[in-house]
């Protein structure tokens, strides 16, 4: 389905990959992320990425109260 788009992913060990120049076009083309998954879609910049997902992580899992 993706090559049909455009893209060229490789598909190892059950896992789908994209190089880093069709991950920056696939996450324009996807356009925008479900909630809770915004620091997948952070791919400009590493520290971003990490301060999203640590923000996600804190606000989406499940916490036990003693």
């Amino acid at each position: 389905m993706f090559r049909e788009v455009g893209f060229d992913p490789t598909f190892e060990r059950n896992e789908l990959r994209f190089d880093r120049d069709d991950t920056a076009v696939l996450v324009e083309w996807m356009c925008d992320p479900p909630t809770g998954f915004e620091y997948k879609w952070a791919v400009d910049s590493r520290e971003r990425y990490r301060r999203l997902k640590r923000r996600a992580y804190e606000e989406h899992t499940t916490r036990t109260v003693a």
